[in-house]
């Protein structure tokens, strides 16, 4: 069974990587940060997290691809460390989008997002 903590970074940086430090003391197998615009952006406090810990896997809860470019999101997944990232992508803020979400658009995530993963 994975165990999974989750939280919004609605938090200093600091208190963001002291979570993921409690986190993983208290044996959480991964770390889920919200990806919600106007806080700090996930990727950021991703890297951080990651910077704090040596075992848990951590990925944004989910991220939207309508305000991310995929170029860019591969970009940050790569520079995170692949080998403990997760990544989960979606739609979930209907303000944001501007036009209805398909399998189609969320070709090019996954294209982008997969080789750098590696």
């Amino acid at each position: 069974m994975i165990i999974e903590a989750e939280f919004s970074p609605g938090m200093t940086l600091a208190e963001c990587e002291e979570v993921a430090r409690l986190a993983e003391e208290a044996g959480f197998d991964r770390l889920g940060v919200s990806d919600v615009v106007l806080w700090p952006d996930t990727f950021v406090v991703q890297a951080l997290c990651a910077r704090a810990t040596s075992r848990v896997q951590i990925g944004a809860m989910v991220t939207n691809p309508y305000s991310r470019h995929p170029a860019v999101t591969a970009a940050a997944v790569k520079a995170a460390r692949p080998s403990r990232a997760a990544f989960v992508s979606g739609w979930s803020a209907p303000r944001i989008r501007s036009q209805p979400a398909s399998v189609r658009s969320s070709s090019g995530i996954a294209s982008a997002v997969r080789p750098a993963a590696r």
